[in-house]
């Protein structure tokens, strides 16, 4: 059902697809505050996050660490939108409004309508884009699907200045990832 969020008519018969749609919205907002839905989802979410760490280290033989990957690591891009999307699934059978695909739009409604804090939105909202634009750097970079910051320290410390407004070295770049997959478990 969360899934059905971002859903669109992109193929096929629009006004099936839109029945379609119009079938399952209200499957997908809770009309009542049931919390357990969210314990579960987020149960569900912690045992997809052991089964990724697992993988990696099965695959992953050397004793060196585990890269860092933007997109899925605790506190990362997948992190922020579930939480959103959540609180989405929460909030939106009662307040229309904050029912949005694009996690940006959908954040700044969430808190319009007080269902996140300033401060919670902006830390949110301020980590979402911060590694967006690194992720989109990273992909462009190597004309690849990635979401994992290179090894090597060369091509870290190119990404860290290619980032906008005060972008910098590669410790510069670790530290601001750090601390915004922080600020985003801390919510």
């Amino acid at each position: 059902l969360q899934m059905m969020i971002k859903a669109r008519v992109a193929a096929g018969d629009k006004a099936t697809g839109r029945r379609l749609l119009d079938f399952v919205e209200p499957k997908t907002y809770a009309t009542t505050l049931d919390f357990s839905a969210i314990e579960a989802m987020s149960a569900t979410r912690e045992r997809l996050n052991e089964k990724l760490s697992e993988r990696r280290r099965s695959r992953n033989k050397t004793p060196r660490p585990d890269p860092i990957d933007v997109k899925l690591a605790r506190g990362g891009i997948r992190e922020i939108e579930f939480l959103v999307q959540c609180l989405q699934r929460l909030y939106g059978g009662q307040e229309p409004w904050v029912r949005h695909g694009g996690t940006m739009l959908a954040l700044a409604r969430l808190q319009d309508k007080g269902f996140l804090s300033g401060a919670e939105y902006g830390r949110l909202a301020s980590a979402y884009q911060f590694l967006r634009q690194l992720e989109h750097r990273l992909q462009f970079a190597g004309d690849r699907q990635t979401h994992t910051l290179p090894a090597d320290p060369e091509t870290l410390e190119l990404l860290g200045r290619r980032m906008p407004g005060e972008g910098g070295p590669a410790v510069w770049l670790e530290a601001n990832i750090q601390l915004h997959f922080k600020q985003v478990r801390e919510i």
